[in-house]
């Protein structure tokens, strides 16, 4: 088997693993939306995005290491990342503690993973409103 062959079942595993896990834990988030912010964070969030980190690192041999996080201050921040691909998305939450993320509204809308995700409360920017203003939030329609 050709390595680049190699690579794409090895990636193929990666995302099949990552959708399963999605149909487990979005359903979980819309059922646990009454507890606290904190810990449906640590429950949903959490959780799912270190099972896929350890998962991506076993299946695709791809790890992390993390410097410089004495200069992270002690208090509320902005968090500024150039969205590159999804692993970002897992990883961060390995580094950082719980945040709210600021994000495509039409994200929400995506099954499972949107809405799992705005049980979260993040900030969604209508990008179609320019300078009108905040968008209406799609969870009070």
């Amino acid at each position: 088997m050709t390595p680049s062959v190699l690579l794409h079942l090895r990636a193929l595993v990666f995302y099949t693993s990552v959708l399963t896990t999605l149909c487990v834990f979005a359903p979980f988030a819309l059922i646990i939306r009454p507890l606290p912010y904190r810990t449906r964070y640590r429950l949903i969030i959490q959780n799912w995005a270190h099972l896929n980190v350890r998962w991506l690192e076993k299946t695709c041999g791809l790890g992390f290491r993390v410097t410089g996080t004495e200069h992270l201050p002690d208090g509320p921040a902005i968090i500024f990342c150039k969205h590159q691909s999804a692993w970002e998305t897992f990883a961060l939450q390995e580094v950082f503690p719980p945040y709210v993320w600021v994000l495509k509204r039409q994200v929400l809308w995506l099954p499972l993973f949107g809405w799992g995700l705005a049980t979260l409360d993040p900030i969604a920017i209508d990008r179609k409103a320019g300078h009108r203003g905040p968008a209406p939030d799609p969870a009070h329609r």
